[in-house]
Parts: C-alpha cells; structure tokens; sequence
C-alpha cells in the first residue's frame, strides 16, 4: 500500500507543482501564509477523519486536528527561486534543489506520519507519510525530474550519465557552453541552430 501511495503522490506532485518550470530550481524553503493554508489544512482534516474514524470518533477528531495542523504547515511552504544572475553555478544550484526535495521530503513526511499514526496505527501512519512527503517534496522541488528525465535519456544513450559534469567540461574546457547567471548557454548560435536541425531530421525519419 505504501507503494501505491507514494506512486500516487508522486503523480498528484508533478500536476500540480507550486514551482513553475520557468522559474527553474529552488534555493530554500520559506514558509508564506497563503490561501493553500487554508485549502492544506481542510484537505489535512478531511483526510485525517476519514482515516481516523475507523479507529473510533476520539480517534477521528484527534486525527483530522493533527493533520489539519500538518496541512497547513505545508500549504504555506514555499521554494526560494534565484534570480537568474544569481552567483551560483547550475551544479551548485542542483544541489542546493536536492536538498530541498530531501528537506521538505523528510519534514512533512515525517509530520505526516506522526500525525496520522498515533491516532490510527503505525502502517497506516507510515503510508501516509510517505505519500504526503513526496507530493510536498515533488511540489517543492525540480530535482526529482532532472533525475527523473536526466536517467530515462541516459539509459536510452541521449545523454552523459554524469551530465553535469559533461556540461561543466564543455563550458570550462571545451568553449562550448557559456554561463549566464545559473543556467548554461550555447557559446555560439550557429552550433545551437545545427544541433537543433540535426536533431529535428532525426525525429522526421
């Protein structure tokens, strides 16, 4: 169940993650009271008592107020984006994204499972908080889908599988790829609009 549950979660978090692709990977975690406390914090309770009435009415009421608490918590969790001349290599910023998805990942799961374990039972809390800690994760973080895309495209050779330290060379050894702020550029538009050309013949055939 635990499975089907973070799958599930994974899912909900890429349709409807709060960080847009356009404003790339995050820098932190802030916390914003916004209207998706409100909306976290009824989704927690409803969530909470129908999970925690089986187990009696205390139970119940015990549940939906913890996670209530829990989801609203993590409604006003928000990402830090640089801004594009941040002084901060794309590796570093990949980084500093990881450790957001980690953080947010382990906190609310963690909150989660508290939450929803003592008033149910420990599998269940588990579940939960597996579930709850990779959508706030997957919502609050782009690293998971570089991973993600970055091994679907190496495993079927379209990409290094170190591909930052393969973009770093062409930047810094190669005259390739140039830096602007946190995101790498093509030194010289020609290359770009052959590559581009190339790769648009091959998709034809």
């Amino acid at each position: 169940m635990s499975g089907a549950l973070v799958c599930l979660a994974t899912g909900v978090g890429a349709l409807f993650s709060p960080v847009h692709e356009e404003s790339g990977p995050s820098m932190g975690v802030g916390w914003v009271p916004n209207v998706f406390v409100g909306v976290g914090a009824g989704a927690g309770a409803v969530a909470g008592l129908a999970l925690g009435l089986p187990f009696g009415a205390e139970n119940g009421v015990a549940t939906a107020l913890a996670a209530g608490l829990v989801g609203a918590v993590a409604g006003g969790l928000g990402a830090r984006i640089p801004n594009t001349s941040a002084a901060v290599s794309p590796g570093d910023l990949l980084v500093k994204d990881r450790r957001t998805f980690l953080c947010l990942w382990f906190v609310s799961g963690s909150a989660a499972a508290v939450a929803i374990g003592t008033g149910t039972s420990a599998e269940l809390g588990l579940a939960a908080g597996l579930a709850f800690g990779t959508f706030v994760g997957t919502g609050g973080s782009l690293w998971w889908r570089y991973a993600t895309t970055r091994f679907l495209l190496a495993a079927r050779g379209r990409v290094p599988w170190r591909l930052m330290g393969f973009l770093a060379d062409a930047h810094a050894n190669r005259g390739v790829l140039r830096r602007a702020g946190t995101v790498y550029q093509f030194r010289h538009l020609g290359l770009q609009r052959h590559l581009a050309h190339r790769y648009a013949a091959g998709r034809r055939r």
